[in-house]
């Protein structure tokens, strides 16, 4: 008679403490760069990274929650039809932008939406995917600079369809970090002060 062996559980339960952490798969490293490179070195490319869209409609709260659960501090508003209306910041978000809403519109803050803080598609003043494949990472920090915004979409015509689409966006965070800029913990302003100083040594050294 055959001597019957135990089952083993193939899947086995493992008690854990309570502050074990979450594996998150590292973000790739960033390819230093110097002012007389190529623009597209410091482009987050979207024909390589998915873009995290939000809808226009949507309360700030839950974009906000959007961007922390995607690491991103920027989304592009779009509509149900994939058009890009706009761009939303996590500074729209947490700044002044929702709290005058609130005081224009007299309503409470949950009812504050992407579409009343965030920058139209017009006011965001792309750029030509076309220029930019001949302009350098110098040209970036001054469009940037003299912006006074955080982010530049650019766009490029299809022509197929003779329509402009979406096709990448300059950070200053990130053209910062490829700069070796360390990102600045007091805002958007000291970044923009540090990009200007690259520019003013640049042209002191030229």
């Amino acid at each position: 008679m055959k001597e019957s062996i135990p089952s083993v559980p193939v899947l086995r339960r493992v008690t854990l403490d309570p502050d074990n952490p979450i594996y998150r798969i590292p973000a790739p490293a960033m390819e230093r760069v110097t002012l007389d490179d190529p623009a597209e070195k410091v482009m987050t490319d979207l024909r390589e990274v998915e873009v995290v869209t939000i809808a226009p409609d949507d309360p700030v709260d839950f974009a906000l929650q959007v961007m922390q659960h995607a690491r991103v501090r920027m989304l592009v508003v779009t509509d149900g039809s994939e058009r890009v209306l706009g761009l939303v910041t996590a500074e729209d978000l947490m700044g002044e932008r929702p709290i005058n809403v609130t005081q224009r519109e007299r309503i409470v803050h949950v009812w504050v939406q992407v579409q009343h803080v965030m920058t139209s598609i017009a006011a965001a003043a792309p750029l030509d995917m076309r220029d930019v494949e001949h302009a350098h990472v110098r040209d970036v920090v001054k469009a940037l600079s003299e912006g006074g915004r955080q982010h530049l979409l650019v766009v490029e015509a299809d022509e197929a369809s003779g329509r402009y689409l979406l096709r990448g966006i300059f950070s200053v965070t990130q053209v910062g970090r490829q700069l070796g800029i360390p990102v600045a913990p007091e805002g958007p302003a000291r970044s923009f002060a540090e990009l200007k100083q690259i520019l003013v040594a640049d042209r002191s050294v030229a």
